[in-house]
């Protein structure tokens, strides 16, 4: 399957910067798009430290790794709250759920995907105190097209499956 929108690396080498975006369309190719169709923050943008407090007790929950369904339950509550909708992207999925390396991404509402700041990921395995302003999560847009043989329509996607 190739991105779509959504339904109902952890990147280590993340760097934000304002840029446009190219938009993916149905044949695999890019089309350039303003950076205001980024992902954003509704509540973020009128108080940048309240979705960071509210998200505070989400530090370390992924200190001792973490699977398909803790990915659901702490991404699904940062997109509650108002934060990025992010995403894990597995290298598979086989018949006892997702594994393998993992990276992390946001997507927006046109199945777009953008890097994250590496912050995201230190804090969740509680190498970091906080993750940053959540302005500062959503970094550049990925540039090349994915490929997911599998998706769980809520956080999560795999390169391969059986």
């Amino acid at each position: 399957m190739t991105s779509t929108p959504r339904s109902g690396s952890r990147t280590t080498t993340a760097t934000c910067r304002t840029t446009t975006r190219p938009r993916l369309t149905a044949d695999g190719t890019a089309e350039a798009v303003s950076q205001s169709d980024a992902p954003h923050t509704g509540q973020a943008a009128t108080d940048p430290d309240s979705l960071v407090r509210k998200l505070a007790d989400l530090r370390g929950r992924f200190e001792d790794g973490y699977t398909a369904e803790d990915v659901r339950a702490v991404f699904g509550r940062i997109s509650d709250a108002g934060g990025p909708y992010l995403v894990c992207l597995w290298d598979y999925a086989d018949e006892f759920g997702f594994g393998g390396n993992s990276e992390f991404f946001a997507e927006d509402d046109a199945g777009n995907f953008f890097e994250v700041t590496p912050d995201i990921h230190r804090w969740l395995s509680g190498e970091q105190e906080v993750p940053g302003a959540v302005s500062t999560w959503v970094c550049s847009p990925v540039t090349k097209p994915f490929t997911f043989a599998v998706s769980d329509d809520f956080h999560n996607y795999a390169r391969s499956g059986s």
